[in-house]
């Protein structure tokens, strides 16, 4: 009897794994903010257009209320992320203490137009300016519940336009001063 709840625990097991790797990778958005230098090496800072980031966001898409849309005259769409009440401590703080440095937006493992800090955000909103596509909305809305959802619903995409970046040659890539790899983030198109 015990053999054989074993193999029906093991045969559930399966097919919750098999069910659970026909689903979509997690979304991920989040917002980097600039380091002072390669100092703690690839394990600490990730490279963008020759500046150095941390790799630790300063806030990600679960740390965000809701969000709202808008779109941009070349067709993709921006969007205004509206902080939890608990991390719009945190990015007052962190932008507080980091005016003059930049902050990088990270959406679906593409970077978006960095941003100048200049000063204490106290507002609990960040910006994404553009680049979106209906993919992006309908992914961070899984996550995060837009602020009008009549408006943003008809924009969603079930699948993303936008062509699969390719990566670099392992041989360019950049090395801090250790010899470790330091992984560059990709830009949309």
């Amino acid at each position: 009897m015990k053999h054989l709840q074993l193999l029906s625990g093991i045969a559930a097991a399966s097919l919750s794994l098999l069910l659970s790797s026909c689903k979509e990778d997690p979304y991920t958005l989040m917002f980097l903010t600039q380091a002072d230098g390669a100092e703690g090496g690839s394990a600490f800072v990730t490279m963008y257009n020759g500046k150095h980031y941390d790799r630790l966001p300063m806030l990600t898409l679960n740390q965000f209320a809701s969000f709202s849309s808008f779109t941009n005259p070349d067709g993709s769409y921006g969007i205004t992320l509206h902080a939890s009440p608990e991390a719009q401590t945190r990015l007052f703080t962190t932008t507080a203490q980091n005016r003059g440095k930049l902050i990088l937006p990270i959406a679906g493992g593409l970077a978006f137009e960095p941003q100048t800090i200049t000063s204490a955000i106290n507002d609990g909103k960040l910006i994404i300016w553009g680049g979106l596509n209906g993919y992006d909305l309908r992914r961070i809305s899984e996550v995060t519940p837009p602020l009008k959802p009549e408006l943003e619903i008809p924009r969603y995409l079930e699948e993303n336009p936008r062509p699969l970046p390719t990566f670099k040659d392992a041989a360019k890539q950049k090395r801090d001063m250790q010899g470790r790899v330091i992984p560059e983030i990709l830009q949309h198109q």
